[in-house]
């Protein structure tokens, strides 16, 4: 167990211990199982209860930390991890709380179909659109616990949400914008890079367009900023010299 604790990297953190299936591990020699078991158990105990002070059974102090936003060493991991807090439940959604926020201004009880004659819904999305190019330090995952692991990893804070729908995952998800501001992560919505699900025949009963700004200043007064899509390209004036 020597290597493996002294080589306990944090990419584990971004593939968030990807447990092989159960076919594959009843393929596992007794030495690969437990050390299948030896890394859950601290990832369940040391990362996600966070409790640090357990570093030591599993890594060693000049354990190798290859995550460059982290001191190398059990120290530097167990001082990163102790400075989180308490850990911050990522919920399978994140439903409206009345405590922090009133109801949406639009009627989505429906589903927000605005269509006459709805097709049959479709539950199932299997394909990234053809012109999203994924390439190397890219991300994939619907997963809260995934995507919150590879943002700690990389050292990422500041979070801009686009997509669909405004009103419902773009909210609710479990990397959504409750879920961020309870992780306290600094996020942003980017207003034109979104669109809510909105029947005009609902109430407030006004046009599709002017629904999602409700839902947009909704989220403005009780969540979160928002910017607009060029704001991802433009380069403020003066951030971009030399520190004075």
């Amino acid at each position: 167990m020597r290597i493996l604790t002294k080589h306990l990297a944090l990419s584990v953190v971004a593939l968030v211990v990807s447990v092989p299936p159960l076919g594959a591990q009843s393929n596992m020699n007794a030495r690969e199982q437990a050390n299948l078991k030896f890394v859950l158990d601290w990832w369940r105990e040391v990362i996600q209860s966070r409790h640090v002070e357990l570093t030591p059974k599993y890594q060693a102090e000049d354990y190798i930390q290859h995550n460059i936003n982290i001191q190398t060493g059990r120290a530097g991991f167990a001082k990163f991890f102790g400075g989180l807090g308490p850990p911050v439940p990522i919920l399978p959604w994140c439903y409206l709380d009345p405590k922090k926020e009133p109801p949406l201004p639009i009627d989505d009880s429906d589903g927000g179909c605005d269509d006459p004659n709805p097709p049959p819904a479709v539950g199932n999305y299997l394909n990234q659109h053809p012109g999203i190019d994924i390439v190397g330090p890219d991300g994939i995952s619907d997963s809260g616990v995934e995507i919150h692991s590879f943002c700690v990893q990389e050292g990422i804070k500041n979070i801009v949400l686009t997509g669909v729908h405004t009103n419902m995952c773009v909210l609710g998800r479990p990397f959504g914008i409750r879920q961020q501001k309870m992780l306290g992560n600094n996020v942003v919505l980017a207003r034109d890079l979104t669109d809510a699900m909105y029947n005009p025949r609902k109430s407030p009963f006004v046009s599709h367009t002017r629904g999602t700004e409700l839902v947009i200043e909704h989220i403005e007064k009780y969540w979160c900023p928002t910017i607009g899509s060029e704001d991802l390209t433009r380069v403020a004036a003066g951030s971009a010299d030399p520190a004075k």
